[in-house]
């Protein structure tokens, strides 16, 4: 049986470059980003990047379906499934790169 991870959204404190879950009651810290002789602007760039890992990977799989989809003809969503696809895609991208980057 392949290993899961944790199964909830992860979200980055700048502050103390700790990777964590909310579960409503605690925060575990699931990582922490090495902050010893690297530059603030990589670990904030590092930490945002492991905190998005889960939506990221959920992503994944999300496309690697919609390509068999519709690789296979079962395609049904159209161009607005794409669209869809592509929007989430590029709001993980902001996400996981710590910033509201402008949509292309």
């Amino acid at each position: 049986m392949a290993a899961q991870n944790t199964p909830m959204e992860w979200a980055f404190d700048e502050d103390d470059a700790r990777i964590y879950y909310d579960d409503g009651n605690v925060q575990p810290t699931i990582a922490y980003v090495e902050r010893d002789g690297v530059a603030p602007e990589q670990v904030k760039a590092d930490g945002y990047l492991l905190a998005a890992a889960p939506k990221l990977l959920r992503a994944c799989r999300t496309l690697a379906e919609d390509c068999r989809m519709a690789l296979s003809g079962e395609w049904d969503k159209g161009d607005e499934g794409f669209q869809a696809s592509l929007e989430f895609l590029e709001s993980l991208i902001r996400e996981a790169t710590g910033r509201a980057a402008t949509p292309r």
